[in-house]
């Protein structure tokens, strides 16, 4: 629904005009209508922008600035934010004179920023804190071409490039394309928080803001900030009476919906997708959310009809492979949203990944417990005893062997433990071809350098650092983007203001996390507000039952063995490999077998909707 786009050349002549711009705006969203463009004389400097009421423009004195999303500038005196200030990009490019690429440091909220500077000459770009807003890039000596979709990149004169063939990999591995890579060989997404500097002198990239995990304070001050910090995040998120939100039952969307029944201004409601398979299923805490904060509920049950009819839409949407199939969920419950009228929906995504609600973070925290034996016990006793492969066919041993197995191992490798292709030696899953032309450590390698970054030395604080990344920015945000924006609405992320985050950076790491108690901080701050079940509930979010489904629908079945028929002559996957994972599907475990399924129908799907 929104986007910017443009280039910069350092070198002397004109490279494009006017009406490429049109074309980048109208590739990265078919609907877009150009707003504002600015385009040098000489073609060397451009940048456009989509029509849309979160954005902000300001052009003049040697210098045109576009900004996208809901971004915030921290300065001395007061916190300014976009909506409330019809001056807010003459304040950023103020800013920008006085302290250059550092008026990052002043930013907050979601934003992507492009700024061009014909006096130095140069062109800044950049991007949120978490990702939320995205910028792709193609680079090429002296010129950058930028573009918030990979679309609008490439439809630059010289800019599109061939498929990568280790972002296939990549993809089939993180079930998407981690920034900073992308699907195409020659073409990188910013990662969040990152910048790049381009001049005539030379290009300076890096990141403008690292978290600073620092404890501080007694609990029920912190608990007294987060209530605080997520009032503020909800008031500020409410966009007129044409605002609504997601509802899972979960912690996070019943904190946003509860916050945003208290508001004063008339909402939409509530917006909940359910499913008629067991185990899936939890309308019921959705309905008991909405009854406890009294706003209107609006229900829909996705059916395996729907997920078959919607596969081809949702493939096409993203600009990349794309293979979180709770996309499809997200889809409906938007626009069942937009039915009601609905502009913009707020979203919980980010609670579990600033305050530890994810199992395996808890799982982990238990094989750390097994680093704290003194190394001499480990190697003369526990090992000899337990780490034998013989105690493994032992019934009664064979967990505490899979448990040394899995604590044996160095972090961040142990949480891939359950990754599908990590558990597969590739030759087994990769046509021979195939594997000559990736790397088959890069995925591993990529999780390690993040891990090793985080500016913490808390395993369980770099473990949610390395969420933010990978699954926040490169998953779930992404998904919830997209399928927003194909069904016309637009979305807020409350839960990943920058006074949420302060607040969860403060934290200690053992009261974000207690043994058997997930988000033990978080539950605790808000046990007077949530109603009793969902703070007792098991995690759950919207799940798709596609394995089970695809074991019942004949319609989802013709689909998938379609697809699947056709990837196996593209000679990426071997087909033996494929035909037992469609064994295993219908004889051992449909939901586990059936993700990776629809990983690969969904990469066929995509393929084939680019015309590949």
């Amino acid at each position: 629904m929104r986007g910017i786009c443009g280039w910069f050349s350092s070198s002397s002549g004109a490279t494009a005009r006017d009406d490429t711009l049109d074309a980048m705006l109208r590739a990265g969203r078919p609907a877009a209508r150009k707003a504002h463009s600015y385009v040098t004389p000489d073609g060397r400097m451009a940048v456009g922008a989509s029509s849309v009421r979160d954005a902000c423009w300001f052009s003049g004195e040697g210098i045109a600035i576009a900004i996208v999303g809901q971004p915030v500038l921290n300065l001395r005196d007061k916190r300014v934010t976009v909506v409330d200030d019809p001056a807010f990009s003459r304040r950023v490019a103020e800013a920008y004179w006085e302290k250059g690429s550092k008026v990052l440091e002043l930013l907050t909220g979601a934003f992507a920023l492009t700024i061009l500077d014909t006096t130095s000459p140069g062109t800044l770009i950049a991007i949120d804190r978490f990702g939320v807003e995205s910028l792709s890039f193609h680079y090429d000596n002296d010129r950058m071409v930028f573009g918030s979709t990979l679309d609008a990149v490439r439809s630059f004169p010289g800019a599109a490039s061939d498929i990568d063939v280790q972002s296939i990999y990549s993809y089939l591995y993180f079930h998407m394309v981690p920034s900073p890579r992308t699907i195409y060989a020659d073409i990188h997404k910013l990662e969040p928080a990152q910048f790049i500097h381009l001049t005539g002198d030379g290009i300076e990239q890096g990141r403008y803001w690292e978290p600073r995990f620092s404890p501080q304070g007694s609990e029920k001050e912190l608990r007294n900030s987060l209530n605080q910090a997520l009032k503020s995040a909800v008031r500020d998120s409410v966009d007129g009476e044409n605002t609504g939100a997601f509802l899972s039952g979960g912690l996070d969307s019943s904190t946003v919906v509860g916050l945003l029944a208290e508001t004063d201004v008339s909402n939409t409601g509530a917006y909940s997708i359910g499913f008629a398979q067991d185990g899936y299923d939890e309308m019921v805490y959705a309905r008991t959310t909405a009854e406890h904060f009294d706003i209107p509920l609006h229900e829909y049950y996705v059916t395996a009809e729907d997920v078959a009819a919607s596969i081809p839409e949702i493939a096409s949407a993203y600009d990349e492979p794309f293979g979180n199939s709770s996309a499809v969920p997200a889809l409906f419950c938007a626009r069942l949203a937009a039915s009601n009228g609905t502009s913009t929906l707020l979203a919980g995504d980010g609670g579990d990944e600033l305050f530890a609600g994810n199992t395996r973070y808890a799982r982990q925290m238990l094989f750390d417990a097994y680093d704290r034996i003194p190394r001499w016990l480990r190697a003369g006793l526990v090992k000899p005893l337990f780490g034998h492969d013989v105690v493994s066919k032992l019934p009664l041993l064979r967990k505490v062997h899979s448990y040394i197995t899995q604590a044996e191992l160095p972090m961040p490798d142990r949480m891939e433990t359950y990754n599908y292709l990590y558990r597969f030696d590739p030759t087994e899953v990769f046509t021979p071809e195939y594997i000559q032309q990736v790397d088959t450590t890069e995925p591993i390698e990529h999780l390690r350098s993040i891990y090793e970054r985080a500016p913490t030395t808390s395993m369980l604080d770099r473990m949610l650092y390395l969420d933010w990344q990978i699954t926040l920015a490169d998953n779930d945000l992404r998904k919830v983007n997209e399928m927003c924006a194909l069904a016309g609405v637009d979305v807020k992320y409350p839960m990943l203001d920058d006074r949420v985050v302060d607040v969860s950076t403060s934290v200690p790491p053992d009261l974000k996390l207690r043994p058997r108690g997930l988000r033990y901080f978080y539950r605790r701050a808000v046990a007077d507000f949530l109603p009793q079940a969902v703070l007792e509930k098991k995690k759950h979010g919207f799940g798709l039952p596609f394995g089970e489904w695809l074991a019942e629908s004949r319609e989802l079945r013709d689909r998938v063995n379609g697809d699947l028929s056709s990837f196996k002559a593209r000679s990426i996957v071997r087909s033996a490999f494929i035909d037992e994972l469609q064994l295993r599907h219908q004889s051992e475990h449909a939901a586990y077998y059936g993700t990776m399924i629809w990983i690969l129908m969904m990469l066929e799907e995509w393929l084939q909707s680019r015309g590949h």
